[in-house]
């Protein structure tokens, strides 16, 4: 789409703003005006807590929020002046990974199915025994047994279905994951083992990665740089070492004062 010496996304002042109910021409500031870098490859933390702006932060990147003109570039282009086709392709390029796995998949879909269907929409493998083999691959990457090719997500454990959401998303080779509190629902040894496969993933696919979450130490596990968002702000960043070891904010001295 552009320069490979262009950032993989940038974003420049992004400020999102929804209507009040009830209160006339009021809006609600979500965003007021963020600024983050996402390189090739890059794994970046985005910490907050609730209501601080994080989810709809990677819903205005990821193209499920609108976001305003020159807030958004992808690969160096404003997502707001895309043509059809390089918009296409940059949502393709950005795929999502929700907190409750079993809230994203169709209970009436199996397994292969689920992950066969953004090939489809993105016309990624033309032959059915194409297809099928990339599926049984993606489920492997991800540590699944392709014996549970056939079944439908009520049969899976939380930890399976969140796989699965992992093998959709990475079934149309995007370049950049949003993993919206990925590991939040699951037990804590099931999260260990997710995040383990999400640095793996990282290394086998060069995925660049933005993982949002509350969590301090799942955060500072993973990626080796952190944004500290609070109140639509980022308030502080850095090295995931110096920003949750030696916390600068107020904010982000009370975030890990109360995670000890």
């Amino acid at each position: 789409m552009s320069s490979s010496s262009a950032p993989l996304l940038e974003v420049r002042q992004l400020c999102k703003s929804f209507p009040t109910p009830g209160r006339g021409k009021k809006k609600l500031d979500v965003l007021k005006g963020i600024n983050l870098t996402i390189n090739e490859g890059e794994i970046i933390g985005l910490v907050g807590e609730s209501g601080s702006g994080k989810s709809t932060f990677g819903e205005c990147i990821g193209g499920l929020q609108s976001a305003p003109e020159n807030s958004v570039f992808f690969r160096g282009k404003d997502i707001t002046q895309l043509t059809k086709h390089e918009y296409k392709e940059y949502r393709r390029s950005v795929q999502f990974i929700f907190q409750d796995p079993a809230e994203t998949l169709n209970p009436r879909m199996t397994v292969a199915q689920i992950i066969e269907e953004p090939m489809l929409a993105a016309k990624i493998g033309y032959k059915p025994k194409d297809r099928l083999q990339r599926i049984a691959q993606l489920m492997g990457d991800v540590g699944l047994n392709t014996s549970l090719m056939h079944s439908r997500p009520a049969r899976l454990s939380g930890g399976q279905c969140q796989r699965v959401a992992i093998a959709r998303a990475l079934a149309v080779k995007p370049a950049l994951l949003i993993c919206d509190e990925a590991v939040s629902a699951l037990d804590l040894s099931v999260q260990a083992n997710i995040l383990n496969l999400l640095l793996d993933l990282q290394q086998a696919y060069k995925v660049s990665q933005l993982f949002i979450s509350h969590d301090l130490h799942v955060v500072q596990y993973l990626a080796k740089k952190v944004a500290v968002i609070h109140q639509g702000l980022i308030v502080e960043e850095g090295s995931s070492r110096d920003v949750l070891q030696h916390p600068q904010h107020a904010y982000t001295r009370s975030l890990v004062s109360s995670s000890l």
